[in-house]
Parts: structure tokens; sequence; C-alpha cells
């Protein structure tokens, strides 16, 4: 009976620590919203700075409804986590500056997060970024076309 007893515990231990490791490795599915911006206070963002490196052109977005519209694409990507070794291509990124001229961008204001940075590329990655971390994120984006959606925002 005793040994029955230590047999079923080290079988429910067991499966339980295979299921929290199948958890926290497998890759999790969500928005751009659930994401990148769950943190920050959107309404805080008064400057959006665009990086071009195929055209090494940068620009800069000051117009709050245009922040909003781009923020609002933004926040509707449908993203899946993936690991750090993914293939980039150099050609046609776009490195996306989330700022605050005087603040930070946090909820709660106290986490200081005066700027974010999401790199994407071509191939369909986000490369998420927050000033002062050294931990960069990596997403795939599940549909392609909402990559063209935001290239032609970032064009205009």
């Amino acid at each position: 009976m005793r040994i029955s007893r230590i047999i079923a515990f080290i079988m429910i231990f067991l499966l339980s620590s295979i299921s929290l490791l199948v958890y926290f490795l497998y890759p999790k599915s969500g928005t751009a919203d659930s994401f990148l911006l769950k943190d920050i206070n959107k309404d805080s963002i008064t400057r959006i700075r665009l990086y071009e490196y195929n055209l090494e052109e940068a620009r800069e977005i000051q117009d709050k409804a245009k922040i909003q519209e781009f923020l609002s694409q933004l926040s509707k990507l449908n993203l899946e986590e993936c690991s750090d070794n993914i293939s980039v291509n150099h050609k046609d990124v776009y490195d996306i500056i989330l700022s605050n001229k005087n603040g930070y961008l946090s909820k709660d204001g106290t986490e200081k997060i005066s700027e974010l940075q999401i790199s994407l590329y071509n191939t369909g990655y986000i490369v998420w970024d927050r000033e002062g971390t050294l931990k960069s994120k990596y997403f795939k984006i599940k549909e392609l076309q909402e990559v063209q959606k935001l290239k032609e925002l970032i064009s205009n």
C-alpha cells in the first residue's frame, strides 16, 4: 500500500513537471497588443521615429491621428513567440521607435520605459526591445498581408 502511494505521488509529480515544462516552452500566440503594448499607455505616445534600412532614411511622425492609426494597426497583428535564432534579411527592415517627449510610456508610470523599439522584418518577424533592457523578444507575424498594411502606413 505504501509503495503504491509513493508511485502515485511520483507519477503526479512527473506529469505536473512535464505539463509545466511544455507550457513554458511552447510558443504563445496573441496580438501585438497583448505582447508588445500591454504595459504601454498608447495615449502617451507623442512621437514615432521610423528608420528604413533599405533607403537609409529616417522619418518622424508627430501627428496624433497618424500615431493612433499606426498603433491601432500594430495592435491588431497576430503574433507567435519564437526563438531568437530567426532568419533575418536586412533588406526591407524598418525600425520603429515609439517614444514620449516628456515622460514614461508605462501605464502606471512606475516602470521607466521612455521608448520602445520594434524592428519589422520583410520576412514577417518582429523583434521587440525595450529601452534599458538587454533582452529582445522575437515574434513571427502569422498573416504576412498584415506586414504590407503596416508598410503602407509607414510609407505614407
